[in-house]
């Protein structure tokens, strides 16, 4: 019973956290509808935009995709003509991935509108409701990268 009751609490954690990813990012979805991308190749663009070329190690821990599943991501982009692959200057073993021209110009439209549609969300908020918004996420921030410290120990 008591198991039960701790799976159920790790559940709703979850689903508020997939919630609130839903309500702040929007329909990402109609916004690439035509662009003939996925979810994760969506998410890739939007790190990239963000952060610029990237191996694809860092690519991987900033997506939360396995190796294997990312190299597919970049594949299709590269093929669809919104990413580019080149050889790290500095070790030839290394792969950087960068947009194109063509993939910044779609990762500026979806930012831009995650940006939009979250502020705007927030934006609806009362004032004391979106400091303690803020003050919670930033909590959550903490926790999280106290898991990741121990985990790193292990």
């Amino acid at each position: 019973m008591a198991q039960q009751k701790g799976i159920k609490v790790i559940l709703d954690i979850l689903k508020v956290l997939y919630s609130l990813k839903r309500n702040l990012a929007g329909d990402i979805n109609e916004k690439v509808k035509g662009h003939d991308v996925g979810r994760s190749e969506v998410i890739s663009i939007m790190h990239m935009y963000v952060q610029g070329k990237k191996n694809m190690g860092q690519l991987c821990q900033d997506v939360d995709l396995k190796s294997g599943s990312l190299t597919s991501v970049i594949d299709n982009l590269v093929a669809k003509g919104y990413a580019k692959r080149e050889y790290d200057a500095n070790d030839r073993r290394k792969i950087i991935v960068g947009l194109t021209g063509k993939g910044q110009n779609l990762g500026k439209q979806v930012c831009d509108y995650v940006e939009a549609h979250a502020y705007g969300k927030i934006g609806q908020l009362k004032p004391k409701d979106r400091e303690e918004f803020f003050h919670a996420i930033g909590k959550l921030q903490s926790i999280v990268e106290s898991f990741e410290k121990h985990e790193l120990k292990k």
